[in-house]
């Protein structure tokens, strides 16, 4: 008895799309619907995997014939085990990136919140005496007014916006 390999499987497995397609193929041209000949979709799908198949990496190369070559066991147990511990790798790797994202997108919303609200009372000081406000923002805002001095002094303005008589 031959063992069933991966390979043994996809081309049972081709040939029965291939007889599909082929009864499509009948009823269709029964119709008058034009399909594309069987041969000719056979030979573009098998010329289309030799070419992906030769310009592929060694290392895929590789890959592909250590596939084919595996058998395929008849007991579906251990494959649905191993299906569902793939499953819970998938699940825990995408809920971290999502809460990673989730944490990123919460603290970007939360400081521009805060610079919001920062902006907002900045500029009620500036019409309004609010008293806790005038002790730390006037305090803080001291300092910095005195180290850059105005970049025109009271008389160089007047002369540039005075009118020639």
């Amino acid at each position: 008895m031959e063992t069933t390999t991966v390979s043994n499987a996809s081309s049972i497995a081709l040939e029965s799309i291939g007889k599909i397609y082929i009864f499509c193929y009948e009823q269709l041209r029964q119709v008058n619907v034009p399909v594309p000949p069987p041969e000719y979709i056979q030979q573009t799908i098998f010329g289309l995997l030799s070419t992906l198949y030769s310009f592929a990496p060694p290392a895929l190369q590789q890959l592909f014939k250590t596939l084919a070559e595996l058998p395929i066991q008849a007991n579906i147990v251990p494959v649905l085990l191993a299906l569902a511990a793939l499953y819970v790798i998938y699940s825990v790797i995408s809920a971290l990136v999502r809460s990673v994202v989730r944490v990123v997108l919460g603290f970007i919303r939360f400081s521009l919140i805060v610079a919001a609200i920062a902006c907002v009372v900045a500029m009620l000081q500036q019409y309004y005496d609010i008293p806790f406000l005038q002790n730390t923002l006037g305090q803080y805002m001291q300092p910095h007014d005195q180290q850059h001095p105005p970049l025109f002094t009271q008389q160089q303005q007047q002369q540039q916006y005075a009118y020639p008589a």
